[in-house]
C-alpha cells in the first residue's frame, strides 16, 4: 500500500495545524525530543518541516501534500496545486500579514525613506517586488525568525509575518506598511 506523504508545518503553525487535525477525528502524536510527528491513520505518513521548505518539497514530489504558507509560495514561484486557504496562523483562527516595519523611533516615515537601505525580509522576492513598484532602490537580506530582534542592528526595516502586530510592538517596531495577506495553504504536488 502507498502511503500519502504529508509535510505537516512546524514552528509557530505547528500547534494550530494538531488542533486542525485533531476537530477532523485524527488523533496526533507529536514527541518534542525527536521533532517527530504521527496521526492515527495508517495510510499518511506525516513529516514535520519548515513550512517554507515544504513548498520546495511538495513541487519536487518528495511530498504528496503539505501545509505552506501562501507568502512563501509566491515568493518562490512554487508551482503546485492550491487546494484550500485554511484561515489561521499562530494561535488565531484568522489570516496574516506580510508587513513592512521599521523601529518605533526611526526617521522612516514612507517607503521611499527606505532608499539605499538594508530590508531584512522573510520572503525577500516580494519585497523586491514591492520596492520596484514604488520605485525605491534598497538592498534586500533573506532573514529567518526571529527577524524582529534583527532590526536595527542588522538591517534598517523588517519585511514579517504577523497576526496581532504583539511581536512587533514588543520589540520596538511599527508597521510601515501591508505588502499582503497570507495563510496556510493546503497543496499537492501536480502528480499526486
Amino acid at each position: 500500500m502507498k502511503k500519502i506523504k504529508f509535510g505537516f508545518p512546524s514552528g509557530i503553525l505547528r500547534d494550530q495545524t494538531i488542533e486542525l487535525f485533531a476537530a477532523a477525528d485524527y488523533e496526533v502524536n507529536f514527541k518534542e525530543e525527536s521533532h517527530q510527528l504521527k496521526i492515527d491513520d495508517p495510510e499518511i505518513d506525516c513529516f514535520l518541516a519548515r513550512a517554507q521548505e515544504i513548498a520546495h518539497y511538495v513541487e519536487e514530489g518528495v511530498l504528496d501534500l503539505g501545509i505552506t504558507e501562501k507568502a512563501f509560495l509566491l515568493d518562490q514561484g512554487i508551482k503546485v496545486l492550491e487546494l484550500t486557504s485554511l484561515h489561521y496562523g499562530h494561535k488565531l483562527w484568522r489570516n496574516g500579514r506580510v508587513v513592512l516595519a521599521v523601529p518605533e523611533d526611526s526617521t522612516i516615515q514612507s517607503v521611499k525613506d527606505l532608499k539605499d537601505k538594508k530590508i531584512l525580509a522573510r520572503v525577500p522576492e516580494i519585497t523586491r517586488n514591492y520596492l520596484k513598484k514604488c520605485g525605491v532602490k534598497a538592498k534586500v537580506e533573506f532573514v529567518d525568525r526571529p527577524g524582529e530582534l534583527k532590526v536595527p542592528i542588522f538591517g534598517d526595516a523588517l519585511v514579517e509575518f504577523t497576526i496581532t502586530g504583539e511581536t512587533l510592538r514588543a520589540n520596538h517596531l511599527r508597521v510601515l506598511d501591508v505588502l499582503m495577506e497570507t495563510s496556510p495553504d493546503l497543496i499537492a504536488n501536480k502528480i499526486s
